[in-house]
């Protein structure tokens, strides 16, 4: 099969998509008018969702949706719930973000514990990258940090606040699914976004990515199948990470997934000129109230912390 992907401009190879898609490197150690995320995004739920039913002419309280399931929110609020997720990935990307809390008086006048200091997405994080506080990597060199403990304890500090953030761009081919109530719903697909700044999820969730890129395949012609496993905290209580795996089996590239795939790159752009625009006015102060809201609109805190 054919690494190229017909486009409206002739074919692309592997080399170019690659680098499109976020998969042209080995690892190493180390805009629109209106501004607005229009995707549906993909999280894990932390905890059960409870429900009741009727055993033996009794209302019994029971578990409906098991903690660590994988849940699609769709951009109307609808949420959907499945134990494993197949995703048809179609391109990856990586960031910064960086949670700056507010003082006791700001966080009164707020009605907010604090803002989120992103940058813009990057198929790489060994480059410098724009953030919304007007500086770069949320306060964090670029590339790898070969010698941590010579920094200062300020610097430690902030480095301890920034997580990296994998985002993945793709179809989602949704199977055995319920809603919030466990009524099962019609398997469907649909363009979604798969994001995590957990640790352990980073490096998973990036473990086929990086297969395919030795394999010199690209992403689309590839499902990763995402599912989790609980762990037990060192204070006590559990929680989840993401595993994932990709299949072996291949898929053709239609000229159809140019559609598809432009509208990603067309999400990627309108957020990072948002985060350019905001760059560039230095602080966060001279943001105004519409941007500063809009931080909410990219980003689902929910989906994030901790997953």
């Amino acid at each position: 099969m054919s690494n190229e992907l017909i486009t409206s401009n002739g074919s692309i190879n592997f080399a170019d998509m690659a680098k499109v898609m976020g998969v042209a490197t080995a690892p190493t150690n180390s805009g629109t008018d209106k501004k607005t995320s229009q995707l549906a995004r993909v999280k894990v739920l932390r905890e059960a969702i409870m429900g009741t039913q009727d055993v033996n002419g009794k209302k019994v309280k029971m578990e409906v949706v098991p903690a660590g399931s994988l849940v699609i929110r769709k951009t109307d609020g609808e949420e959907i719930y499945m134990p494993t997720l197949s995703l048809r990935p179609f391109m990856q990307r990586q960031s910064y973000q960086r949670f700056q809390s507010f003082d006791p008086k700001k966080s009164a006048d707020t009605g907010k514990r604090g803002e989120y200091i992103k940058t813009v997405l990057s198929d790489s994080l060994n480059n410098d990258l724009m953030d919304t506080s007007g500086g770069f990597n949320c306060g964090k060199t670029a590339g790898y940090i070969q010698d941590y403990s010579s920094l200062p304890e300020k610097t430690k500090a902030i480095y301890s606040q920034i997580k990296r953030q994998r985002h993945i761009f793709g179809i989602a081919v949704v199977k055995d699914a319920t809603d919030a109530i466990g009524s099962p719903v019609d398997d469907f697909e649909m363009p979604v976004l798969f994001e995590t700044d957990s640790k352990v999820s980073f490096k998973n969730m990036g473990e086929p990515f990086n297969k395919l890129a030795s394999m010199q395949h690209l992403p689309i012609q590839h499902l990763i199948d995402f599912s989790t496993e609980e762990k037990d905290k060192i204070s006590g209580g559990t929680y989840f990470v993401i595993t994932a795996k990709l299949d072996s089996k291949s898929i053709d590239i239609t000229v159809d997934d140019q559609v598809t795939l432009q509208n990603f790159l067309d999400w990627i752009a309108a957020f990072n000129t948002w985060v350019s625009d905001t760059h560039h006015t230095n602080s966060k102060d001279k943001m105004s109230d519409d941007d500063k809201g809009l931080i909410d609109q990219f980003i689902d805190t929910d989906e994030l912390e901790g997953v």
